[in-house]
């Protein structure tokens, strides 16, 4: 492998990354610390010994690999080639069972090209669709079905939810996306329309969040007013912002972890972006 190419020891195994392409990450890693620890704990609440679960844009494995180990079965979708070998590496590394697809997902089969949007951050590449190396396939046509799937897909989760309505409608999978504003945009999808989606099929919408050291789940009214006040500026303005998570859960699923209502949710968030002013603050006269 490349010079850039360097194995951490993590707390879900060995992780192999690019530690240029994925600087950040890498950075992260350094640190001793894992991103994405509150993402696992969320999904692995609704896994189950028998559940198949899809991993759209796994980028190389980050939660991949520690949910595969839970899963009857894992499938984990990568577009970009040389992601996808490393994906494919640390899967072998770790003595994991998932099915590695370098496929892209959308809504119809296709063909499309991986384009960079930032430079120190390959999992943030999206695909464009047209002409290009990269295969686009939906899930109602690669799978019988999934009970937990998670997307992140830099913008095209609607088309992906287009692409699976079968099963979705079928199954009623659990699904946690995440919501990038800039990369929505790019991909002419609007807030409203992948709630719509959602709600038109029964599913309740929830942002997860810590409370006082407790994973929670936030009741949602809408995504827009949740990507309102948690980044107004990006909202209104259309300035680049953080990204968040939206779990769905179909009507009749059990809720595992604990439910707070709106209300709190639009405190939590409310607070939150005080709290984050107040540091710049601090900072700014440290």
């Amino acid at each position: 492998m490349q010079n850039t190419i360097k194995t951490f020891t993590t707390p879900y195994g060995e992780l192999t990354i690019d530690t240029v392409a994925d600087a950040k990450m890498a950075a992260v890693f350094a640190r001793g610390e894992y991103h994405q620890h509150d993402t696992i704990e969320l999904i692995s609440a609704f896994v189950t010994p028998q559940s198949i679960f899809v991993d759209g844009g796994a980028h190389v494995g980050t939660i991949t690999i520690p949910i595969a180990n839970k899963a009857a079965r894992a499938v984990a979708y990568e577009a970009d080639a040389a992601t996808c070998d490393i994906l494919r590496h640390n899967v072998e590394r770790n003595h994991i069972s998932t099915d590695v697809r370098q496929k892209g997902l959308g809504e119809e089969a296709g063909r499309g090209e991986m384009r960079s949007v930032h430079a120190d951050n390959a999992g943030s590449h999206t695909l464009e669709v047209g002409d290009g190396c990269v295969e686009i396939v939906t899930l109602d046509a690669e799978l019988e079905r999934f009970d937990v799937l998670k997307l992140d897909v830099e913008g095209m989760e609607l088309s992906v939810l287009h692409g699976a309505r079968r099963i979705i409608e079928e199954v009623h999978p659990v699904m946690l996306f995440e919501v990038n504003l800039s990369q929505l945009r790019a991909h002419s999808t609007t807030l409203s329309a992948l709630g719509s989606f959602l709600t038109r099929r029964n599913y309740r919408l929830y942002l997860p969040f810590h409370l006082h050291g407790e994973l929670v789940l936030g009741s949602v009214p809408s995504i827009s007013l949740v990507a309102l006040l948690m980044y107004p500026g990006a909202y209104l303005l259309h300035r680049t912002s953080s990204v968040f998570d939206i779990l769905a859960l179909p009507e009749g699923k059990p809720v595992i972890l604990p439910v707070v209502s709106a209300w709190r949710t639009v405190a939590y968030i409310l607070g939150e972006n005080l709290r984050d002013k107040m540091r710049r603050i601090q900072k700014f006269f440290a």
